[in-house]
């Protein structure tokens, strides 16, 4: 099962631990060397784009339940 931690897309470092599920956060896992980048404030479909870290998208996902889960069968 891959770890993911919250990050902030602005600043590029983790997320509080009191952030507001309003605000859009970004996910990473260090081990599997994958990212998953939120755009479901600003897109209905295909909000969710899962990358490797160097940028190359993968795919893209209509809920980050969806992405992680893409994730783990490719880890």
């Amino acid at each position: 099962m891959i770890k993911w931690r919250k990050i902030d897309p602005k600043t590029g470092e983790p997320a509080k631990r009191n952030c507001h599920s309003f605000e859009p956060h970004d996910y990473i896992s260090d081990e599997a060397h994958f990212k998953i980048i939120n755009n479901s404030f600003s897109l209905r479909k295909g909000g969710w784009t899962l990358t490797t870290h160097k940028g190359t998208e993968i795919e893209k996902f209509d809920t980050l339940k969806a992405a992680k889960a893409y994730a783990e069968t490719l880890a």
